[in-house]
């Protein structure tokens, strides 16, 4: 994706430039060398070859072979030095020319691209909807039950009469009305009603249970 980058970057071209003339006029140089009839001839330019480049002594005769000492430390440090000065002449420096440059960038980068496949979209939203509506046939006869009821871990752990949350006694249970009677109480006739019991000023136990019938 092609783009172009605007940009405006508090720096000194003229520092860089100035850094690249100094550099050079130090550090760059270049050496030929060539076999001759009294030995080897060798060209330069630059001030560098001739520090670092010796003749190889033997006894008081200079022999013919040429080596040469590693300069990069002090490359190095003449680098250190021509950036410091010229760091601090550009904080010196009155000029906002000097430390302003504007550039123009042109290039191209990877940018992620999304199609929508709807093919999929559906078959997903489907599948959803269909686990929705398994779950419904759960909630069938919720509109007999004597109380609203929520989806808390508590409520849903005694719904499967969980044992630590299962009342201490017999003639408790989930099943229907029907089935209660027949197995707890059989041909007696009782009452299925909420029976409410109050344990001080504010506790209050309401439960449902089988009650003989008061006769009027």
């Amino acid at each position: 994706m092609p783009f172009t980058d605007n940009s405006y970057v508090r720096r000194s071209t003229d520092a860089s430039l100035g850094f690249d003339v100094a550099a050079n006029s130090v550090i760059q140089s270049k050496v030929t060398m060539a076999p001759s009839e009294e030995g080897w001839e060798y060209f330069s330019t630059g001030p560098l070859s001739n520090f670092y480049m010796t003749n190889k002594q033997d006894g008081d005769q200079i022999t013919c072979e040429i080596t040469s000492t590693d300069p990069t430390d002090d490359i190095l440090t003449t680098y250190n030095e021509l950036m410091f000065r010229i760091s601090l002449a550009a904080g010196n420096s009155s000029s906002s020319d000097l430390v302003a440059q504007h550039y123009i960038l042109d290039g191209e980068e990877l940018v992620p691209q999304y199609k929508s496949r709807y093919g999929y979209l559906i078959a997903a939203t489907f599948i959803s909807l269909l686990a929705c509506c398994s779950v419904l046939p759960a909630f069938h006869g919720f509109w007999r039950l004597d109380r609203s009821f929520s989806l808390s871990p508590i409520e849903i752990a005694k719904a499967f009469e969980a044992p630590l949350l299962r009342p201490s006694g017999t003639g408790y249970s989930d099943m229907p009305v029907d089935q209660l009677t027949d197995y707890y109480v059989g041909t007696k006739e009782v009452q299925y009603i909420t029976v409410t019991k109050t344990y001080g000023k504010y506790i209050r136990r309401r439960q449902k249970k089988f009650a003989v019938p008061e006769v009027a």
